[in-house]
């Protein structure tokens, strides 16, 4: 008998989950059917339905906010107001949906009404935060400025804080273009919640876009010093420093900063990022004062432990180091509108031209990566310090034996992209140094290693493929090319360049004659000269190909790329008298900007350089080059 019970119990219950799962499932339906009735502008119809499914189950949002829409889309206020009535006797303490009674008297322009239910409701909710967020936002939505004004003026006075609703008034004020109060705004929240730093700073650093507001963001923050201590001021100090920064007002922002202590982490870590920030701007000598006046500050401990010290004191020598290498980078390159497959991974964009440092900058940045190195134990700052001695080596010195050895020693498996660039560099450095098949070794080793991913074997693969071009190696290098681009995304960075090379490839040698083969490869012989950074040689093998291949398919780019050279090596006529025999090749335009440009930047004859600019743009009006040249004449006309 029991067991029978049961059965039939079980059965009733699986019976109801029925008939409930097909209710939910008809009223789902309904649903969708009447939001397709409202998309089709049947909304009698669609309101019909939504009324019926929300008697059936009153306390679904989900419908009643779908009908609460379509009321307001067809301002069918009387019916909005009963909705929203039914809704508050649903859910009593629903103080949204009672603000929202007061905007449909607004909307139906009874502002007196609705201005007293809000002043009623307030009264009745004075004591309650959140009716005072919400009716700030149903004030700034219908632009009743008094009346916002006043409610932040009750909450201050109720709540006995200065700062309340400071956050949305300051997002107000900013909307309505007054900044000087906006930023007010924001520093008063800022000094209640300082954790807040870097969305302020980012609010303040929008404005001062336009730089015509420079002086009223100055303003304002100086008449906010003037009525607070300058020690409860050290997060408005941090915003103000940021603006100093973004506006370029440097020595001011080193003004601020003296006004600092440095007593905690991230006291010192915020100064260490504003001396990055001023070695970034190339504010060289500027950034090395706020690094050494750290670096003195770190001797007297503070309230640092011993890891945090050893941390900072490593962050503070990389950082001058860094400086100290920014000194000796050439600053003479000229930033080209056009060129020669410009940005593309696979041609050499800038030629190291000898530099004469002094022995004494030298040694003096040696010394420091040599500091972190003796000072610290082995941690990630050991591995850069490492790194950046062999870049130094390899780059200024041409140390090639002590760069591969310094490459070898920054190689910490436990830092990844350390260890891949360290080891993508020895290849690099072993190609420069003419040991191409070392070079080409070490790539292949690297694919073979099972530590590095898929994704660094892409690169891995890309660099070998750079190799082999470089070397003459054609067809292996078109096969890998081919083989890559089946694999990684467009999205890829180096996706566009791969296919370029590929085209390149293609159009002077495997589709070409034997004649434009031969001239094309002793054009690459220039090519890796340049990699190698040997100049001299790769002017002498460009010159022999236009001596003795005069007319194969590769003269117009080396042409231009001895044009390249010669505007570095600083012979500026000579340059312009090789770009002028390309005025009838495929490169006319790039020669014509490139003209330009050196007339303009580097020989300073601006009348001649807008001439040659416009006559550019009547040319070739629809080139990819012609936003810029444009961009260049509106600087020249503010020079």
């Amino acid at each position: 008998m029991h067991k029978i019970l049961h059965i039939n119990f079980i059965f009733l219950i699986l019976f109801f989950s029925f008939l409930i799962g097909k209710q939910l499932n008809t009223n789902e339906q309904l649903f969708k059917q009447a939001i397709t009735y409202e998309r089709m502008g049947k909304f009698q119809l669609a309101e019909e339905i939504y009324l019926e499914l929300l008697n059936s189950d009153p306390k679904n949002s989900r419908i009643y906010f779908q009908l609460k829409s379509l009321y307001k889309r067809n301002k069918n206020y009387l019916e909005l107001e009963k909705l929203l009535g039914n809704r508050i006797k649903i859910f009593p303490n629903d103080l949204q949906t009672k603000i929202e009674i007061g905007e449909i008297y607004l909307k139906n322009n009874k502002k007196d009404k609705a201005i007293k239910y809000w002043n009623d409701l307030l009264m009745e909710f004075e004591s309650n935060k959140t009716i005072y967020y919400l009716l700030f936002q149903i004030f700034s939505t219908n632009k009743l400025d008094k009346k916002l004004i006043s409610l932040v003026e009750k909450g201050r006075l109720k709540f006995n804080d200065s700062s309340f609703l400071s956050y949305e008034l300051g997002n107000y004020k900013s909307e309505k273009l007054d900044f000087y109060t906006s930023i007010h705004e924001y520093l008063k929240f800022l000094k209640k919640k300082p954790k807040q730093l870097n969305i302020i700073s980012s609010k303040i650093l929008i404005m001062s876009d336009d730089t015509t507001n420079f002086n009223i963001i100055k303003k304002s923050f100086n008449d906010y010093f003037q009525n607070n201590t300058s020690a409860e001021n050290k997060v408005i100090i941090h915003v103000f420093i940021d603006f100093l920064l973004k506006t370029k007002n440097y020595t001011e922002a080193l003004n601020q900063l003296n006004l600092l202590p440095l007593k905690n982490e991230n006291d010192y870590q915020f100064q260490m990022n504003f001396a990055d920030n001023l070695r970034n701007e190339k504010e060289i000598e500027t950034s090395m004062m706020v690094y050494s006046k750290i670096l003195e500050s770190l001797k007297n401990k503070n309230e640092l432990n011993e890891k945090s010290l050893s941390k900072l004191t490593a962050k503070t020598l990389y950082g001058i180091a860094l400086s100290y290498e920014e000194k000796m980078q050439p600053n003479n390159e000229m930033k080209s509108i056009s060129g020669f497959f410009a940005n593309n991974f696979f041609f050499q964009l800038s030629i190291l031209i000898n530099q004469k440092f002094s022995t004494e900058l030298i040694n003096e940045t040696f010394n420091m990566y040599d500091s972190i190195l003796t000072r610290m134990n082995e941690n990630d700052f050991s591995s850069q310090a490492h790194f950046r001695i062999a870049e130094l080596k390899y780059l200024i010195t041409h140390d090639f034996e002590g760069a591969i050895k310094s490459y070898k020693s920054a190689s910490n498996k436990n830092i990844r992209d350390i260890y891949l660039k360290s080891n993508l560099r020895i290849s690099d450095v072993n190609f420069s140094a003419g040991k191409i098949d070392e070079s080409i070794f070490q790539l292949e080793n690297m694919l073979e290693n099972s530590y590095f991913n898929n994704q660094e074997k892409e690169l891995i693969k890309i660099n070998l493929i750079k190799k082999y071009f470089l070397n003459g190696k054609l067809e292996t290098s078109n096969n890998l090319i081919s083989e890559i681009l089946l694999l990684i995304k467009y999205e890829n960075i180096f996706f566009n360049d791969l296919i370029e090379l590929k085209r390149y490839i293609e159009k002077h040698y495997i589709e070409n004659d034997f004649q434009n083969k031969d001239a094309f490869l002793n054009y690459l012989i220039g090519e890796k000269l340049l990699a190698q950074n040997k100049i001299i040689e790769a002017m002498s093998y460009f010159n022999d190909v236009l001596k003795n291949y005069g007319k194969t398919s590769i003269i117009p780019e080396t042409t231009f790329r001895l044009a390249q050279i010669n505007q570095q090596l600083e012979n500026y006529e000579k340059s312009l008298s090789l770009l002028k025999t390309l005025e009838n090749s495929i490169l006319k335009s790039e020669a014509m900007v490139f003209s330009s440009e050196i007339t303009d930047r580097n020989l300073n004859r601006k009348i001649e350089a807008e001439k040659l600019y416009f006559q550019f743009l009547q040319d070739f009006p629809k080139s990819i080059y012609s936003e810029p040249v444009r961009y260049r004449l509106r600087e020249i006309k503010g020079e």
